[in-house]
Protein backbone atom coordinates (compact mmCIF):
# COMPACT_ATOMS: atom_id res chain seq x y z
CA UNK A 1 0.00 0.00 0.00
CA UNK A 2 2.99 2.30 -0.15
CA UNK A 3 2.33 3.03 -3.77
CA UNK A 4 0.82 6.37 -4.72
CA UNK A 5 -2.59 6.72 -6.33
CA UNK A 6 -0.90 7.60 -9.63
CA UNK A 7 1.09 4.34 -9.60
CA UNK A 8 -1.99 2.28 -8.80
CA UNK A 9 -4.01 3.89 -11.64
CA UNK A 10 -1.13 3.21 -14.08
CA UNK A 11 -0.93 -0.47 -12.99
CA UNK A 12 -4.64 -1.04 -13.50
CA UNK A 13 -4.50 0.77 -16.86
CA UNK A 14 -7.04 3.47 -16.16
CA UNK A 15 -4.61 6.24 -17.11
CA UNK A 16 -1.58 6.44 -19.41
CA UNK A 17 1.87 7.78 -18.60
CA UNK A 18 1.15 10.95 -20.62
CA UNK A 19 -2.03 11.68 -18.67
CA UNK A 20 -0.17 11.27 -15.37
CA UNK A 21 2.58 13.72 -16.43
CA UNK A 22 0.02 16.23 -17.74
CA UNK A 23 -1.80 16.14 -14.38
CA UNK A 24 1.50 16.67 -12.54
CA UNK A 25 2.34 19.69 -14.72
CA UNK A 26 -1.08 21.27 -14.06
CA UNK A 27 -0.54 20.83 -10.34
CA UNK A 28 2.77 22.68 -10.38
CA UNK A 29 1.61 25.34 -12.82
CA UNK A 30 -0.74 27.07 -10.37
CA UNK A 31 -3.67 25.03 -9.39
CA UNK A 32 -3.75 26.55 -5.87
CA UNK A 33 -5.63 29.45 -4.38
CA UNK A 34 -4.91 31.91 -7.14
CA UNK A 35 -6.63 29.87 -9.79
CA UNK A 36 -9.74 29.55 -7.60
CA UNK A 37 -9.78 33.29 -6.93
CA UNK A 38 -9.28 34.03 -10.62
CA UNK A 39 -12.10 31.69 -11.60
CA UNK A 40 -14.36 33.34 -9.03
CA UNK A 41 -13.61 36.81 -10.43
CA UNK A 42 -14.29 35.64 -13.98
CA UNK A 43 -17.51 33.92 -13.01
CA UNK A 44 -20.69 35.60 -14.14
CA UNK A 45 -23.14 36.67 -11.45
CA UNK A 46 -25.85 34.14 -10.83
CA UNK A 47 -29.52 34.82 -11.14
CA UNK A 48 -29.89 34.69 -7.36
CA UNK A 49 -27.25 37.39 -6.93
CA UNK A 50 -29.04 39.69 -9.40
CA UNK A 51 -32.40 39.21 -7.70
CA UNK A 52 -31.32 39.06 -4.09
CA UNK A 53 -34.26 41.24 -3.02
CA UNK A 54 -36.84 38.81 -4.44
CA UNK A 55 -37.53 35.16 -3.83
CA UNK A 56 -38.63 32.66 -6.45
CA UNK A 57 -42.27 33.66 -5.88
CA UNK A 58 -41.52 37.33 -6.54
CA UNK A 59 -41.99 38.27 -2.87
CA UNK A 60 -39.79 40.83 -1.16
CA UNK A 61 -36.91 39.32 0.78
CA UNK A 62 -36.77 39.46 4.55
CA UNK A 63 -34.03 42.10 4.65
CA UNK A 64 -35.95 44.30 2.21
CA UNK A 65 -39.12 43.86 4.28
CA UNK A 66 -37.27 44.94 7.43
CA UNK A 67 -35.89 47.96 5.59
CA UNK A 68 -39.39 48.90 4.40
CA UNK A 69 -40.87 48.48 7.86
CA UNK A 70 -38.08 50.56 9.36
CA UNK A 71 -38.68 53.31 6.82
CA UNK A 72 -42.42 53.33 7.56
CA UNK A 73 -41.80 53.42 11.31
CA UNK A 74 -39.36 56.33 10.94
CA UNK A 75 -41.90 58.20 8.84
CA UNK A 76 -44.66 57.57 11.39
CA UNK A 77 -42.40 58.73 14.22
CA UNK A 78 -41.56 61.88 12.28
CA UNK A 79 -45.27 62.54 11.66
CA UNK A 80 -46.06 62.04 15.36
CA UNK A 81 -43.23 64.36 16.36
CA UNK A 82 -44.47 66.98 13.92
CA UNK A 83 -48.04 66.70 15.26
CA UNK A 84 -46.76 66.94 18.83
CA UNK A 85 -44.76 70.05 17.96
CA UNK A 86 -47.79 71.62 16.27
CA UNK A 87 -49.97 70.79 19.28
CA UNK A 88 -47.40 72.24 21.67
CA UNK A 89 -47.16 75.42 19.58
CA UNK A 90 -50.97 75.73 19.52
CA UNK A 91 -51.21 75.26 23.31
CA UNK A 92 -48.41 77.77 23.93
CA UNK A 93 -50.17 80.31 21.71
CA UNK A 94 -53.47 79.72 23.57
CA UNK A 95 -51.73 80.12 26.93
CA UNK A 96 -50.05 83.33 25.77
CA UNK A 97 -53.42 84.74 24.66
CA UNK A 98 -55.06 83.66 27.93
CA UNK A 99 -52.32 85.27 30.01
CA UNK A 100 -52.69 88.55 28.12
CA UNK A 101 -56.49 88.44 28.31
CA UNK A 102 -56.49 87.77 32.06
CA UNK A 103 -53.94 90.51 32.69
CA UNK A 104 -56.20 92.96 30.86
CA UNK A 105 -59.67 91.70 31.83
CA UNK A 106 -59.54 90.15 35.31
CA UNK A 107 -61.96 91.90 37.66
CA UNK A 108 -60.81 90.13 40.83
CA UNK A 109 -60.90 92.43 43.83
CA UNK A 110 -58.58 91.94 46.80
CA UNK A 111 -61.20 93.55 49.05
CA UNK A 112 -63.90 91.02 48.07
CA UNK A 113 -65.56 89.28 51.03
CA UNK A 114 -68.51 87.30 49.63
CA UNK A 115 -67.82 83.69 48.73
CA UNK A 116 -69.20 82.52 45.37
CA UNK A 117 -69.22 78.75 44.81
CA UNK A 118 -69.01 77.15 41.37
CA UNK A 119 -68.45 73.69 39.90
CA UNK A 120 -65.09 73.03 38.27
CA UNK A 121 -64.85 69.52 36.90
CA UNK A 122 -66.43 67.36 39.58
CA UNK A 123 -65.44 69.59 42.49
CA UNK A 124 -67.02 72.60 44.12
CA UNK A 125 -64.66 75.57 44.12
CA UNK A 126 -65.07 79.13 45.31
CA UNK A 127 -63.98 82.65 44.51
CA UNK A 128 -64.38 85.77 46.62
CA UNK A 129 -66.43 88.54 44.99
CA UNK A 130 -67.83 91.94 45.91
CA UNK A 131 -71.57 92.53 46.20
CA UNK A 132 -71.69 94.20 42.76
CA UNK A 133 -69.77 91.28 41.19
CA UNK A 134 -72.18 88.81 42.85
CA UNK A 135 -75.11 90.62 41.19
CA UNK A 136 -73.23 90.62 37.84
CA UNK A 137 -72.61 86.86 38.11
CA UNK A 138 -76.29 86.21 38.88
CA UNK A 139 -77.48 88.42 35.99
CA UNK A 140 -75.06 86.86 33.50
CA UNK A 141 -73.00 90.01 32.91
CA UNK A 142 -69.92 88.45 34.50
CA UNK A 143 -68.43 84.99 34.26
CA UNK A 144 -65.82 82.89 36.02
CA UNK A 145 -62.80 81.45 34.22
CA UNK A 146 -59.97 79.34 35.62
CA UNK A 147 -56.41 79.78 34.44
CA UNK A 148 -53.24 78.41 36.04
CA UNK A 149 -55.24 77.13 39.02
CA UNK A 150 -56.81 80.48 39.89
CA UNK A 151 -60.37 81.67 39.35
CA UNK A 152 -60.85 85.02 37.63
CA UNK A 153 -63.99 87.14 37.27
CA UNK A 154 -64.35 88.55 33.72
CA UNK A 155 -67.11 90.31 31.78
CA UNK A 156 -69.34 88.53 29.27
CA UNK A 157 -67.29 89.54 26.18
CA UNK A 158 -64.01 88.30 27.65
CA UNK A 159 -65.73 85.11 28.76
CA UNK A 160 -66.77 84.52 25.12
CA UNK A 161 -63.15 85.07 23.99
CA UNK A 162 -61.92 82.56 26.56
CA UNK A 163 -64.46 80.00 25.28
CA UNK A 164 -62.93 80.39 21.80
CA UNK A 165 -59.29 80.29 22.95
CA UNK A 166 -59.43 77.63 25.64
CA UNK A 167 -62.92 76.20 26.25
CA UNK A 168 -61.90 74.12 29.27
CA UNK A 169 -61.03 77.35 31.13
CA UNK A 170 -64.52 78.84 30.79
CA UNK A 171 -66.23 77.67 33.97
CA UNK A 172 -69.36 79.65 34.83
CA UNK A 173 -71.67 82.10 33.11
CA UNK A 174 -75.27 82.44 34.30
CA UNK A 175 -77.78 81.63 31.59
CA UNK A 176 -80.43 84.28 31.12
CA UNK A 177 -83.79 83.11 32.45
CA UNK A 178 -82.23 80.03 34.04
CA UNK A 179 -80.94 79.02 37.44
CA UNK A 180 -78.13 81.24 38.77
CA UNK A 181 -76.12 78.09 39.59
CA UNK A 182 -76.21 76.82 35.98
CA UNK A 183 -72.77 75.80 34.82
CA UNK A 184 -71.78 75.99 31.16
Amino acid sequence: MAESLKDQLLKVGLITEEQAEKAAQKKHRGGGRNSHAQRKRRAKPTRARNNENKTSDGDVSLSKAYALRSKVERQQAADEARKKAEDLKRRQEANRKMKKLIADASLNDKEATERRNYMYGSKIRHVYVTEAQQEGLVSGELGIIVYAGRAHIVNKQHYAEVEKIKPESAVFLAVEGGDDDAVT
